[in-house]
C-alpha cells in the first residue's frame, strides 16, 4: 500500500488519535480539538488503513490502527507541511523533540502515548497480592503489605474496591487486635469503616 497524501485536517486527526492512545468520537474531536471528521476525512483514513471506526456508536468512534500508529512514528521525524502556519511550525518542533527522545531513551511511541485511564481489575489485582503474601487461605494479611503490591493505583479506589470486598462471604477485613504495637506503616495503611480503622485482611471460605 502506498503511502498516503494527507492534508493538515487528517494529520492533525492522526495525531489526537496518537496523544489520546484511544477511542475517540467525532464530538470529542469537535469540542475539545475543534476538529471535524467529515466523512470524505474519514473514508480516506480509513480507506489508508490509518484509522479504525465503530460506526456502530453515534457519534461515531475512531482510533488508530498499527498503520496508523506507524504513520505517526514517522510524522515525528517529517518535515513541517506546507502551509502549516506558525503553530503547526511549533508543533513539528515539539515532535521532532519526542522522536529524539525515543531514540535516546530506546523507547515506542506506545510507551509515551497511552489512554489516560485503563480499567484495571482492581479485585483481582488485590486477590493476586493477597495469594502472594499469605501462607494460606484465611491466613491474615497486614495492609500495610498488601498495598505496596498493588501498583500506583489511587489510594481511595483501592479503598473502595476494600470495602466492597469486604461484604463477600469469603472476604474479613478486622482491626488489629493488638492496637499498641500498631507501626507507622499499620496506622497509614489503614482502611477505614464505619467509625472504625482496619488493618487486616483475610480471603478464603470456611
Amino acid at each position: 500500500m502506498s503511502e498516503p497524501k494527507l492534508g493538515l485536517p487528517h494529520r492533525a486527526i492522526l495525531l489526537v488519535l496518537m496523544a489520546e492512545a484511544r477511542q475517540v468520537s467525532n464530538k470529542e474531536l469537535k469540542d475539545r480539538w475543534n476538529l471535524t471528521m467529515t466523512k470524505p476525512y474519514r473514508m480516506a483514513l480509513q480507506d489508508a488503513d490509518l484509522i479504525v471506526t465503530d460506526e456502530d456508536t453515534k457519534p461515531f468512534r475512531h482510533e488508530l490502527t498499527e498503520r496508523g500508529w506507524k504513520w505517526c512514528a514517522d510524522e515525528l521525524a517529517a518535515d513541517i507541511p506546507a502551509r502549516a502556519g506558525s503553530v503547526g511550525a511549533g508543533l513539528y518542533a515539539v515532535l521532532a523533540g519526542v522522536h529524539r527522545y525515543l531514540d535516546r531513551a530506546g523507547l515506542a511511541l506506545s510507551d509515551v502515548f497511552k489512554a489516560e485511564t485503563e480499567i484495571v481489575d482492581l479485585e483481582g489485582l488485590i486477590r493476586d497480592a493477597y495469594e502472594r503474601l499469605a501462607a494460606r487461605p484465611k491466613a491474615w494479611v497486614r495492609l500495610a503489605d498488601l498495598r505496596p503490591l498493588l501498583g500506583n493505583v489511587p489510594r481511595d479506589a483501592v479503598d473502595e474496591t476494600l470495602r466492597n470486598m469486604d461484604s463477600d462471604g469469603d472476604v474479613t477485613i478486622i482491626p488489629d487486635a493488638d492496637q499498641k504495637n500498631l507501626t507507622v506503616e499499620d496506622r497509614a495503611a489503614a482502611l477505614r469503616i464505619g467509625n472504625e480503622d482496619n488493618h487486616q485482611l483475610a480471603i478464603g471460605r470456611a
